[in-house]
């Protein structure tokens, strides 16, 4: 649907090649040497999930499978489609597990995802669909929580119950999902072909560091390498399931 153009200097007559390879060898700053030289967006691969990672999460949990006591969170990531992550705590469980995911094409799929999996709270993305989302938000008022990226954030995500809104640093939110993988804090189902593409979202998200080139002040950001979806969608739930108080089991909620 866009029609761009990558820009690289090896297409200039008026630059030597050969001072191109030289600095590719000797640069230490290869975030620079990617974007500016060659034209292609860089990313640090130690600063991003394995795909391995994620999949060494898996159990012989079937997808699908539920208990009637857990507390379940959901996340929603839109767009062309609802990416949908649903996860369960239980008091029997040492961890929260992925229960279901699915991507949906209605907001109306999502009421019936709410009902079937009797979700406690929702985290669903406020942005671009900002009319379909706040009425979705309406119809499950209190259970659901319209999520917006502030940069400004910093710290414990700031719930507002009145405007049924979360704000949170993006960079924070992703940093606390990835955590959760890296530290093994969550489980997975049995492997299958959509968790593998679960796996395959969750590592398109890599961390880079920027720096303002007047200030000299760095920051890192979140850049999509791939399809991202289920990663967003997965932060969401994550979100959703830190209003849990902790307790040593999952026996109780403040929301």
């Amino acid at each position: 649907d866009i029609h761009g153009y990558r820009i690289s200097q090896l297409f200039s007559s008026k630059i030597d090649p050969g001072e191109i390879l030289n600095e590719y060898r000797t640069t230490r700053f290869p975030d620079r040497f990617y974007n500016l030289k060659i034209g292609i967006p860089w990313a640090d691969l130690e600063r991003r999930l394995d795909e391995s990672a994620v999949l060494s999460l898996c159990t012989d949990y079937v997808m699908g499978r539920d208990c009637d006591r857990a507390y379940r969170f959901m996340g929603v990531d839109t767009g062309k489609n609802l990416h949908v992550v649903i996860m369960a705590t239980h008091n029997d469980l040492k961890s929260p597990m992925v229960i279901h995911l699915e991507a949906c094409h209605e907001f109306h799929d999502l009421d019936r995802l709410m009902e079937q999996f009797n979700v406690k709270l929702c985290v669903i993305d406020g942005l671009p669909e900002t009319h379909a989302t706040r009425e979705f938000t309406q119809r499950n008022r209190g259970k659901v929580y319209m999520n917006f990226f502030l940069e400004s954030q910093r710290g414990k995500a700031n719930w507002d119950r009145k405007g049924l809104m979360v704000r949170v640093n993006r960079t924070e939110a992703l940093d606390a999902s990835r955590k959760a993988i890296r530290e093994k804090e969550v489980l997975l189902p049995r492997r299958t072909p959509q968790i593998e593409e679960f796996a395959k979202h969750l590592a398109a998200d890599a961390k880079v560091l920027d720096e303002d080139e007047e200030t000299g002040i760095k920051k890192y950001r979140y850049i999509r390498t791939g399809v991202n979806h289920y990663s967003l969608a997965f932060t969401y739930a994550w979100l959703a399931k830190s209003k849990m108080v902790p307790a040593g089991t999952y026996g109780y909620l403040r929301i």
